[in-house]
Parts: C-alpha cells; structure tokens; sequence
C-alpha cells in the first residue's frame, strides 16, 4: 500500500483466475461478490496501516455499496492485478484513534476502470465493544445450535452445500440464515457476529431465489448493516420489494432480522446470465498454485 496524500492511498490487489467460492458458476469469471471482499480488506488494510488502527480495536462496517462493469472484471487464465484507489473522507479521529471514515474506492486494471465503491465504518475499543455485545459467542463454540438443511445448491447459483447460506422458513418468501461457521472464506478465522460477507452472500441468495433464477450476476449492490448479527438466534432473510421482475435487470430489496429487530438491509441488482462453455470447467474452483484452498487474502502492503 502506498500514501500518495494525507487522505488518498493506492492499494495493489491480486485477483486469481479462479476461486472456489468467489468464481462465477455461469462461465463469466470472477463473481463481483469479489469486489466487495476486495473493498472490505483494502478498507481494513487502510484503517490499520494508514490510520494506525491497533488490533486492540474492533473496526466495524456500517454500509458497503459497489458497481462493477461485469465485462470487465473477467479475468483470462492468469490472475489479475487490481489498482484501488483510495480516498478517505469524514474522518473523524479522538485523542489521535480513528473513529469513523467514509472510503471512496475506484477499482482499476490498468488504464480501464473496473468498478467503484464506497465503504464506511466505524472504530471502538475492544473493551467497549465487549460491553456493546454482551455475552456473545464465537462461531467456533461447540454449543451453537446446528443449522438449518441448505435449499439446493442450483437454485441459488452455488454448487456446494456448504456455500449455500438459507435454509426454508416458515413462511412462504422467507428463509433462515445458516452460515456456515467454519466455511473457510467466508469465516477466515472464529468471529462473535455473523461476519459481513456471509450477510451480503445471503442476501444476494434470497434475492436470486426470488426472482426464479438459474443464474445471475450482481453488478450493484447497496447494503447498510445496523447491527451484529448473533450465531445463537434464528435470523431471518426476507426480500421486502422487487422492482423491474422480468425485464433484463432486476432490483431486489432484501433485509435481515434477528429478535423482531431490522439488522441489515441491502439492494441488489441482478441480472440473469447464462453458462458459458467452456471457459471455466475445472478452472472454475482451481486456486491459485501454492495458496492452501480458500485463499482470500487479496491485498498486500506494498507494490
């Protein structure tokens, strides 16, 4: 990573040519869900090394939004270098710690620009955050309730059972949350929350099975997440509003509730895609040579 002004930096990206959970299953590529974990961790790699956020700090994401250019995020065989440019503003510091930010992030690969997005999130101490919570559980302790039986796999664009994060409900339009707790891109290490792109992932689900999809791209997204997500109470995911059914592009509302409570809320516009011959294959779930399978560590200081 390199600062090239008080509040801008340049964060160098490697996309692989194929991934296991973040490669499309409709022979396009790369899923733009890549684009938000590659906005969370340059968001994270910013605060830590450009705002000197400790690790005795938990920074938290309160919105995350994206539009990507879906023709141009298809990557050839070989990975993809990604430049993020990084510009910081509202930044709000308290006795030299960073409290809150709002990151503007325009996403290129080489001279053709890939996507935009914006990140914002807030800063506390861990103490403060360990009153905030409670007694909250990490998603590795034995006693969380099993989850839920996975909808299939194809319905929601997914081909594993592990990666597939609802499961029926008890009313017709909405399902449980059932993420995965050791899913190893999804959780890279125990949290006491269900974690931020678990969410999204759900909800881009739920907005898939609404609207009958074999398979979809999501090239803008738009979530505002309000509260933790807890591991150890039922969460349900509802869409709440459709807009365009039918026609090229959908938009779909979904949102989150744990204990009668609105956590998250987040728009999703899909379109539907075909499968593509034979561009992925094998190479759709082949990680890169050397990484251990899961890999998602993206960015990297320097360049």
């Amino acid at each position: 990573m390199e600062r090239s002004a008080p509040h801008r930096f340049v964060v160098t990206v490697r996309w692989p040519a194929g991934h296991r959970f973040l490669g499309s299953t409709t022979g396009r590529g790369s899923d733009p869900q890549l684009v938000a974990e590659t906005l969370r961790q340059a968001g994270m790699l910013v605060a830590h090394v450009g705002y000197h956020v400790t690790y005795g700090h938990a920074l938290a994401i309160n919105s995350l939004t994206y539009e990507v250019d879906e023709e141009l995020i298809r990557p050839d065989a070989r990975p993809s270098e990604i430049t993020v440019e990084v510009v910081c503003r509202e930044v709000r510091m308290r006795a030299g710690v960073l409290r809150g930010v709002r990151m503007h992030m325009a996403l290129r690969r080489g001279a053709e620009a890939v996507g935009v997005g914006q990140v914002t999130a807030s800063c506390v101490s861990r103490t403060v955050q360990a009153r905030l919570r409670g007694a909250a559980r990490l998603s590795d302790d034995p006693s969380l309730p099993r989850l839920g039986d996975p909808v299939q796999p194809a319905l929601v664009g997914r081909d594993r059972p592990r990666d597939v994060l609802l499961s029926a409900g008890s009313a017709p339009g909405t399902w449980v949350l059932r993420a995965e707790r050791d899913h190893p891109v999804l959780y890279d290490h125990p949290l006491d929350h269900v974690s931020a792109m678990a969410a999204m992932e759900a909800m881009r689900q739920a907005a898939q099975l609404t609207l009958g999809l074999s398979a979809t791209i999501c090239q803008q997204v738009s979530v505002t997440f309000l509260r933790y997500i807890e591991h150890d109470e039922p969460c349900l995911v509802t869409p709440v509003e459709v807009r365009g059914a039918g026609a090229d592009r959908a938009a779909v509302t979904v949102r989150m509730d744990q204990r009668s409570r609105e956590l998250v809320r987040g728009l999703f516009v899909l379109e539907e895609e075909h499968v593509l011959e034979p561009w992925m294959g094998a190479a759709a779930h082949r990680e890169e040579p050397g990484l251990p399978p899961g890999e998602k560590v993206l960015c990297r200081e320097g360049r």
